[in-house]
């Protein structure tokens, strides 16, 4: 028993090696030829020189990139240094010409009646100059029915003319000429906020609106 199994054994090896034998033949026989091998490592090698000019062409860009960013940054900080000189000199508001205003408002009447007539009432100037965030001068000047002199209806007054102080937030105190908070109209008595075209003989003679 034991010689049948021996050569049982070498005849099983000898298939198993005869057929890795025969597997790698097969093997080499696929195996590219060396024209064919050529033309593969000609085309890899073309292949990695389109990658390479693909990685200049990318560090080039990244170059050109940091280039610009350092022109954009330089222009940057050109344009923030100019800001800033431009607000120290008070051109953006800060001096002198930034904290003058000027405004004014005009009525003009048209009436009918016995003398139909038009009536430039009033034309109005306002100057306001801010010292300091809390100091300000405010002035108005008003020229009613268009001429002022002898023997004219018109006149030529300074309405208001006073310095208003912020004490804080919500108070403020004002010194020199200003109308006296008295009435309802006498604060807000310019054209669209008194009730009609013209004042009324109460508002305008009785009660101390406008006075």
């Amino acid at each position: 028993m034991n010689g049948n199994q021996n050569w049982t054994r070498l005849a099983v090896a000898g298939i198993a090696s005869i057929t890795a034998f025969g597997s790698t033949l097969n093997a080499q026989d696929n195996l590219p030829s060396r024209e064919e091998m050529w033309a593969i490592i000609q085309k890899q090698q073309e292949q990695i020189d389109s990658l390479l000019d693909r990685v200049d062409a990318t560090e080039g860009n990244l170059v050109e990139t940091k280039q610009a960013i350092e022109v954009t940054a330089n222009q940057v900080e050109t344009t923030a240094t100019f800001v800033e000189g431009y607000v120290a000199s008070g051109a953006a508001g800060e001096g002198d010409s930034g904290r003058t205003h000027l405004g004014g408002y005009g009525e003009l009447h048209y009436n009918f009646g016995k003398a139909d007539k038009a009536d430039f009432h009033r034309w109005v100037l306002f100057l306001e100059h801010s010292f300091n965030d809390k100091v300000r001068l405010v002035s108005e000047v008003e020229l009613e029915h268009s001429i002022a002199g002898d023997g004219q209806t018109g006149e030529i007054e300074l309405e208001q003319a006073y310095v208003e102080f912020d004490i804080n937030e919500s108070d403020t105190a004002k010194a020199g000429l200003f109308l006296i908070p008295v009435g309802i109209l006498n604060e807000t008595h310019e054209p669209a906020t008194f009730y009609g075209v013209e004042r009324n003989n109460v508002e305008k003679n009785i009660i101390p609106t406008t006075w």
